[in-house]
């Protein structure tokens, strides 16, 4: 997975079409944007997916509000870009 997100930061349209799958995986009322419950869902599926723990939920807060740059409580495409590029570059 990690090879995945490498090769997207390389290429917009890589990216732009490994963020638009993650939105539509945890985005569970449509509105293109993952609130902190849709994130929360996602993190946990994503861990169990790769039978790894689940950090606690106020791990998952920090992360969540580090994230989300304009403190809307909704993380946007372009944060979530902007999250992928810092942690993989």
């Amino acid at each position: 997975m990690e090879q995945l997100f490498l090769q997207a930061i390389q290429d917009d349209d890589k990216l732009n079409d490994l963020v638009d799958n993650l939105i539509e995986f945890g985005d569970s009322n449509n509105d293109k944007e993952i609130d902190y419950n849709e994130f929360q869902k996602m993190i946990q599926g994503i861990c169990s997916l790769y039978q790894k723990q689940a950090p606690p939920e106020d791990e998952i807060k920090v992360v969540f509000s580090n994230i989300d740059i304009d403190k809307s409580q909704k993380l946007s495409k372009e944060e979530i870009k902007q999250m992928i590029k810092k942690v993989f570059s």
